[in-house]
């Protein structure tokens, strides 16, 4: 693969998709563009207009044609000159329910560190009970002997200082603003 040169960020959605993308090769090439960043590309929550909320990295979206229309995308873009560097960020992930949807993110938050799945997330593993607390869960996950469950249902974090699932920092009483825990002002 060569250095890029000149790269074309283009912003995936449902309706703009893989098989656009393939039909604006020409175009692109013309331009002088090396290289084409696509984002985001993993399969999203259903009806994500945006899919950074991303329930399968190992999956590439299906309402974008999934594999198949990747690779013809890819194909397309190669016969132009083009190649493709795709926005794959970890943390880029959902919540959702049902439970299938994110099986990996669900195992973890219920298996904890006996999940296999426990390896793919940055959980310090050393602290007491193992638990990982998440400001949407109306309660915790427990699977006891012979008992499993499929998780809880979500809320809405009910936090001080919030406005739409926002952090909005405040004046803390002993300096600079402060932003509630597992919240970023201004974040996705």
């Amino acid at each position: 693969m060569n250095a890029p040169t000149a790269t074309y960020r283009v912003q995936l959605h449902p309706g703009f998709g893989f098989a656009e993308v393939a039909e604006l090769a020409g175009y692109l090439a013309r331009l002088g563009i090396s290289h084409v960043y696509l984002s985001p590309v993993l399969q999203a929550t259903p009806g994500s207009m945006h899919g950074y909320d991303v329930v399968d990295h190992a999956r590439l979206r299906d309402d974008f044609g999934g594999r198949p229309a990747f690779d013809a995308m890819a194909a397309q873009l190669t016969r132009h000159g083009l190649s493709v560097v795709v926005d794959v960020v970890p943390n880029h992930m959902a919540v959702p329910t049902p439970v299938r949807l994110n099986t990996a993110l669900w195992s973890v938050l219920r298996d904890g560190p006996t999940s296999p799945y426990a390896r793919w997330f940055d959980v310090d593993w050393s602290g007491g009970n193992h638990a990982v607390l998440m400001p949407v869960l109306a309660e915790r996950i427990t699977a006891g002997p012979g008992r499993r469950r499929t998780g809880p249902a979500l809320r809405r974090p009910r936090i001080p200082g919030t406005c739409r699932n926002r952090a909005v920092a405040a004046a803390g009483p002993a300096g600079p603003p402060v932003v509630p825990a597992g919240l970023v002002a201004g974040g996705r």
